[in-house]
């Protein structure tokens, strides 16, 4: 009897064990609360296989937009237009943090692009100017670490090469640079070399002249030259045929500033006398105003025709900040509206490719260094990154 009992037994809960597994299985299938649910919903719930497949997807790379790859924001670079490059080309300069650049970039007018030449020259600060003649860039003289550099250096497109022509100007900084398209030379000017200050003067400032024909250096004697400066804004101007030159510092303080104006006819200076001229201060809503600083920016606008000057300057205490733009027509200059604005210097060129003006500001009156552009819509200058 034993036997028998323990056979049903076992029958029973071997049904019973049959009957609890076919209700899980079937409450399972159905989504139903019950044994083994629990399970199966959270899986549903949290979607895993999907959830990594979210996160491993890569982040694209961003593609070089004109606000995608930028230079690192300084001051005092190096900056000429090549119409052989069809870009604003430019070389080193100081960041907001110290220290010194040795970059070089183009911007073809939408893009940065940074290239990366075997050589460089030192972090100078030299002037820099496009030789149309010869379809280089050159670069000359400089600044660093109270080291003045009379160096001549030439950017091919691809790399900086350091010349050694039979002559040169002696080393300086803050000359002025020129190409003359009438004798398809570059004309230098004047600058500040550190020698011993002349009596009255806290700088030892330059009025020589000398033109590079892409080989070598010429030293000219000219009948009459401009007083010794540096810092003067040079431009040639195709309606006259002439290079045209303005203000600068003459060396005898801070804010010795000049606003006279001359020509180079490829032989001599001569000395203008315009009825208007840019002025070193003014008034200004009731604000005495430094019309601009040390240096001041020139470029001829093909488009419109005009020779633009642009003058950064402020109330000296970097609350208040003014750009004044002039144009040169006729032996005159005649002033265009004054902007209000926080850029306390701008670096003008002109874009063949883009048919305008622009500028590049590099540095904010009483603040940080920047890095912004600036295109001239014919009365006044709008930021456009």
């Amino acid at each position: 009897m034993y036997s028998n009992l323990s056979g049903c037994f076992a029958r029973s809960m071997l049904s019973l064990l049959c009957y609890v597994l076919c209700v899980t299985f079937l409450a399972a299938c159905a989504g139903l609360p019950g044994l083994g649910s629990t399970s199966s919903t959270s899986t549903i719930s949290l979607q895993k296989p999907t959830e990594q497949f979210t996160l491993s997807t890569p982040t694209p790379t961003p593609t070089a937009t004109a606000n995608a790859i930028w230079p690192a924001p300084r001051q005092y670079p190096s900056l000429a237009y090549s119409t052989k490059a069809g870009g604003l080309l430019l070389f080193g300069g100081e960041p907001s943090l110290g220290g010194n650049l040795t970059d070089t970039w183009l911007w073809d007018g939408n893009v940065w692009t940074q290239q990366h030449p075997t050589v460089s020259p030192p972090p100078a600060y030299g002037e820099i100017v496009f030789d149309a003649a010869t379809g280089q860039t050159l670069l000359f003289g400089g600044n660093y670490n109270s080291q003045y550099f009379g160096d001549t250096w030439l950017w091919n497109g691809t790399n900086w090469a350091k010349l050694s022509p039979a002559n040169s100007p002696s080393p300086r900084q803050a000359e002025s640079l020129v190409y003359d398209a009438t004798t398809s030379q570059v004309v230098l000017f004047g600058g500040e070399d550190g020698a011993t200050p002349d009596q009255g003067k806290i700088m030892h400032t330059l009025n020589d002249t000398w033109t590079w024909d892409g080989s070598n250096w010429t030293k000219h004697v000219p009948a009459v030259s401009p007083p010794a400066r540096y810092g003067a804004s040079t431009a040639y101007d195709p309606t006259t045929q002439k290079v045209i030159l303005f203000g600068g510092n003459d060396g005898s303080g801070p804010a010795a500033l000049l606003n006279d104006t001359w020509t180079w006819d490829g032989t001599t200076w001569q000395m203008q006398h315009p009825a208007t001229a840019p002025q070193i201060d003014f008034q200004y809503n009731g604000t005495l105003m430094a019309e601009y600083g040390s240096t001041t920016s020139m470029a001829y606008d093909a488009a419109t025709g005009q020779l633009i000057m642009v003058l950064a300057g402020g109330n000296g205490s970097g609350s208040q900040s003014i750009l004044v733009s002039w144009i040169w027509s006729n032996g005159n200059w005649t002033q265009e509206p004054i902007q209000t604005t926080s850029i306390s210097s701008l670096s003008i060129f002109y874009s063949t490719a883009q048919k305008a003006l622009f500028a590049f500001a590099a540095d904010l009156e009483g603040g940080p260094v920047i890095n912004s552009l600036w295109k001239w819509d014919g009365q006044s200058w709008q930021q456009i990154s």
